[in-house]
């Protein structure tokens, strides 16, 4: 019977910390021009990975210095319309797949 709680403590712990990691998540991308729905739902499927991506998916606005997302088109803080990435900034390689367009 003892084993039983534990596992129910067990559980209760992980999903109060991914529910934390959810709303880390959606907090961190509202707070840099991210789109709510998006966000939650990113944090609610990928917990703390999501919170990751909140995190490290940045760069820097321009105009006033502010940390905004990659996929922001304006600067929530000034309004700056922030221009898209260089295609040519891309890194070179054969295992690089991926494009930072924003």
């Amino acid at each position: 019977m003892n084993w039983i709680w534990m596992t129910l403590i067990g559980f209760g712990l992980c999903m109060l910390l991914w529910s934390l990691a959810a709303v880390g998540t959606v907090w961190l991308a509202m707070r840099r021009g991210g789109a709510f729905l998006k966000w939650a739902v990113l944090g609610l499927l990928l917990g703390p990975i999501g919170l990751w991506l909140a995190a490290k998916h940045v760069r820097i606005c321009p105009q006033c210095g502010g940390t905004v997302l990659n996929e922001v088109p304006v600067c929530p803080f000034c309004a700056y319309d922030i221009p898209r990435r260089d295609p040519a900034d891309n890194p070179l390689g054969p295992l690089w797949s991926y494009r930072k367009d924003w």
